[in-house]
């Protein structure tokens, strides 16, 4: 069994749910996990590890940054981890500083995308990004990147060696329940494509749409459901109208899972019904 530190800033989005199943796994195989971070403890996806609320947070305030890597180092002192796993721009800065008062224990860095690359629009800001990751990278053991764009951006900043590919697994489907909305769409359309994700600007959902309006020139019987919320919702719908997309685009809003909507994708051949729906009658016979 190792003791395993899981270092994370935020409580929502993709980096939160890839923690919250990774701390899951680690635990059911009998490990010691415990995450640090500005997290609630009763946060039911975190009920298999132990959780260690550290105040962190997204701006850069070197005060602010000060105290949390203080309060950080004391409490991975008292964990006594045999493994540092740090997750995002802000944890892996701060992890890989603490890591100072434990230089011995290893370390690895998953950036799931670094800040210079999708989180500043000012060219002063990324260049100044880039030089602190590339000042910190060589405090860290291993980093782990989820595609071959962020190994690349990995080893531009620090020692290839080091870097690994890790593409995010993604469990199978586990309803035949069809969303209402992507239901509709299938019927209109006939093929739905669905993206599930918060709606930021770093997403590129507005990559997505153009290329969707491209798709529609070439084939109408397609549509496209976007669920999930966020910043940059307002402004993607209008995108939308402005492109001209009308209802083959249906945004959706925050959902409590992705497989209801994930189940209604493709072409719509075979399985599924619209949640709340009773399934339809079998067909007259004679």
């Amino acid at each position: 069994m190792a003791r395993i530190a899981l270092i994370l800033r935020p409580d929502r989005g993709g980096a939160f749910a890839h923690v919250a199943a990774l701390a899951t796994d680690l635990a059911e195989r009998g490990h010691d996990v415990a995450v640090f971070g500005p997290l609630d403890p009763a946060r039911p996806e975190l009920a298999a590890a132990r959780v260690v609320p550290v105040p962190m947070i997204r701006p850069v305030d070197p005060r602010a940054d000060v105290r949390t890597l203080a309060a950080l180092a004391r409490a991975l002192r008292k964990f006594k981890p045999d493994l540092i796993h740090a997750h995002g721009s802000k944890g892996g800065v701060l992890a890989r500083l603490a890591r100072a008062a434990q230089p011995r224990v290893p370390l690895v860095f998953t950036p799931h995308l670094y800040a210079f690359d999708n989180y500043f629009t000012s060219a002063g800001q990324r260049r100044l990004y880039r030089a602190i990751e590339r000042a910190l990278a060589p405090l860290a053991t291993r980093v782990i990147a989820v595609c071959e764009a962020e190994r690349r951006n990995a080893a531009s900043v620090g020692p290839a060696s080091r870097v690994r590919v890790v593409h995010n697994g993604v469990d199978p489907v586990r309803t035949d329940e069809v969303h209402p909305v992507v239901a509709e769409l299938r019927e209109a359309h006939g093929f739905v494509a669905c993206a599930v994700a918060e709606l930021r600007d770093s997403k590129g959902i507005d990559t997505l749409l153009r290329a969707f309006a491209q798709a529609r020139r070439e084939d109408r019987t397609i549509g496209l459901a976007i669920a999930g919320d966020g910043a940059e919702r307002a402004s993607l719908e209008a995108l939308a109208r402005s492109l001209e997309l009308g209802d083959a685009v249906r945004f959706l809003g925050a959902t409590p899972g992705p497989d209801a909507v994930l189940a209604g994708g493709g072409a719509g051949r075979g399985g599924g019904r619209p949640a709340g729906r009773p399934p339809p009658p079998p067909p007259a016979r004679g």
